[in-house]
């Protein structure tokens, strides 16, 4: 066996390992990225009582309430159903890789 063929058939493994560890590094970025718009919204809020600005209330901030909370329910289920499938299918490294018998 060349070192060729042994690197055709190790990388794809050893770089599939690191699927798993992405989306749970995508996951945390996107929570972080939810509190940090959460922050701004609240540091906004407090300035709109205190400079008068109108907020969102009622209607308004239900509907956006329910979007948001909407998209973050899809993403979750998506992103789980994406790692559940990374991890646990064989069908999807077979999308790419080979496999044969030894």
């Amino acid at each position: 066996m060349t070192v060729d063929e042994l690197r055709a058939k190790a990388l794809p493994r050893v770089e599939g390992k690191q699927w798993g560890r992405r989306l749970r590094v995508a996951g945390v970025a996107l929570a972080g990225l939810m509190v940090v718009v959460a922050a701004v919204w609240g540091v906004r809020a407090l300035r709109a009582r205190k400079l008068r600005l109108p907020l969102p209330r009622g209607r308004q901030l239900i509907l956006v309430a329910v979007i948001g909370g909407g998209l973050a329910i899809a993403a979750s289920i998506g992103g789980l159903r994406g790692y559940n499938d990374i991890e646990h299918d064989p069908r999807f490294c077979l999308s790419c890789h080979t496999m044969n018998s030894a």
